[in-house]
């Protein structure tokens, strides 16, 4: 029995052929193969032969079917007229998906934390027509964040300080039948931890004049300093409290200062102070100068 096969396809093409159509050729007075899809057909494939995969003798040519979409399905149909023994017509059917097209190479993905907030800044070679770009805190099986685009740059914000993020890229080409992918590219970068507000002292320290620095506000400062040291990628330090209505003590002023000075502040913390002497304005304004100095 005649029948209609599919022998190969790709992008724009299908190619096809009627098995099982036996000599001799001369009784084959008409084998048509039609694009049922597109109205497009063979002229009558009435003479040629050879032999197929398995070595049984076909007389029929084969008829690619040309011009067609990637990723679309088309339908084919065949008819054969015959005068052996006695005249007869018979037809047969099938159905092919043409290819997609090929896949775009795989991105190659960049990203670099900023040095000062938590924000990455993504880029990538220009690899495809389109492309998504996606990221979660690295490790938590979260849902991704997403963001779809024609350029190949990205800056990501609104991100966790000091957060490892797992960030990939994927580009894909587009036509109206569908769409071919590349594999994802990956990055796992780290936030930095965002710089601290400057510190400001509570009421003005005027030198010349007697000022007070209350104990929330003193413990206030030493809280603002084990910020920055987080910042900079040090543990907190060990402050002695201030207690209300107790005199501040000099080792505080010096804890103040050990804190800070272990940053390497590019304003130099001022001279230590020793018990029984003076705190002067300058001395406190020197710190929150020094820390506020930090980068």
């Amino acid at each position: 029995m005649a029948t209609l096969v599919v022998r190969g396809k790709g992008e724009n093409y299908v190619r096809l052929r009627m098995d099982g159509l036996l000599n001799p050729m001369t009784s084959y007075v008409n084998i048509r193969i039609n694009n049922s899809t597109t109205g497009a057909g063979s002229a009558n494939l009435n003479s040629g032969g050879g032999t197929d995969d398995g070595g049984a003798t076909y007389y029929s040519d084969e008829w690619t079917s040309s011009n067609l979409s990637p990723s679309t399905f088309y339908n084919f149909s065949a008819s054969v007229e015959t005068t052996r023994v006695y005249w007869y017509y018979t037809s047969t059917t099938t159905s092919a998906s043409t290819a997609p097209p090929p896949a775009p190479s795989t991105p190659s993905l960049s990203v670099v934390p900023s040095t000062t907030s938590a924000v990455l800044y993504a880029s990538w070679t220009d690899a495809a027509s389109n492309y998504t770009l996606q990221w979660r805190v690295s490790g938590s099986g979260s849902a991704y964040s997403n963001y779809n685009t024609t350029g190949t740059s990205y800056t990501i914000s609104g991100l966790l300080e000091a957060t490892q993020y797992e960030v990939r890229v994927q580009g894909y080409d587009c036509n109206a039948n569908g769409c071919s992918y590349s594999l994802w590219d990956y990055e796992y970068p780290t936030t930095v931890s965002e710089r601290p507000l400057n510190w400001s002292w509570y009421t003005s320290k005027t030198s010349g004049t007697n000022f007070n620095i209350t104990a929330t506000e003193w413990n206030a400062f030493c809280g603002r300093i084990n910020e920055f040291r987080v910042y900079k990628g040090l543990s907190n330090y060990s402050f002695t409290s201030a207690v209300s209505g107790n005199n501040a003590q000099a080792s505080q002023i010096n804890q103040a200062r050990t804190a800070i000075n272990a940053m390497s502040p590019p304003t130099s913390v001022p001279s230590s102070v020793s018990g029984g002497g003076n705190c002067l304005p300058s001395t406190v304004n020197g710190l929150r100068d020094s820390l506020n100095s930090v980068a």
